[in-house]
């Protein structure tokens, strides 16, 4: 049996960004918006993605950002990694979440006072 296929069919696809303090901040409020014609990258691991992430350094912890997979992400073929995927279409913060204490949690649900994201910014 294969147990991807059938995995697969069962539930949404996702695909996962690993992002800075800086721009996770911007995400809450704007979304994955693709600045002047480049592209939005994704990785079909939640692995590849804190990697990027952690080449950041972020000293609240790893960013890891997850949406459901779309039609509009392409293969991106100029990586190294054969699960990278890439978009021009913005994602709103409705269609994002974000992983807290290995939980996914909706990002326009975030709510971190300690670091000044607070409820009234969603």
């Amino acid at each position: 049996m294969n147990w991807y296929k059938k995995a697969k069919n069962n539930g949404p696809e996702y695909v996962y960004h690993g992002t800075s303090e800086g721009a996770f901040r911007n995400i809450i409020k704007n979304g994955l918006v693709p600045s002047n014609g480049k592209y939005l990258y994704f990785s079909n691991t939640e692995q590849y993605a804190r990697s990027y992430a952690q080449r950041k350094g972020n000293p609240y912890g790893d960013r890891i950002l997850r949406v459901e997979k779309s039609a509009d992400m392409i293969s991106d073929p100029n990586t190294g990694h054969s699960g990278d995927f890439k978009t021009i279409k913005p994602v709103p913060p409705q269609n994002i979440e974000v992983k807290v204490d290995d939980k996914w949690v909706p990002i326009i649900k975030y709510v971190n006072e300690e670091i000044g994201i607070l409820s009234g910014e969603l």
